[in-house]
């Protein structure tokens, strides 16, 4: 069992996870590097509790691997996705 505000083992994201995830990704990814990625891939992720959902992931792109910090927000704040 998990503990609250714990955070998850790193593990290969499910093809669903990596829908949710992978264009606000690349858009940050765009927005950081100046040019739109043609590779966007989440490679593993970790998540965390706490009012929302904090993921942990590791992207491989274009100019190579980062590692990035995603919040979900809880549904009654609107659910969005902020990097």
């Amino acid at each position: 069992m998990a503990m609250p505000g714990g955070l998850s083992k790193p593990t290969c994201p499910s093809a669903e996870m990596k829908q949710r995830l992978t264009p606000t990704v690349a858009a940050y990814l765009k927005y950081q590097l100046g040019v739109e990625p043609k590779h966007v891939k989440i490679v593993a992720l970790s998540s965390q509790i706490v009012n929302g959902t904090v993921y942990f992931l590791k992207v491989q792109h274009d100019k190579g691997v980062c590692h990035m910090r995603v919040h979900e927000e809880l549904p009654a704040n609107g659910g969005n996705l902020v990097v």
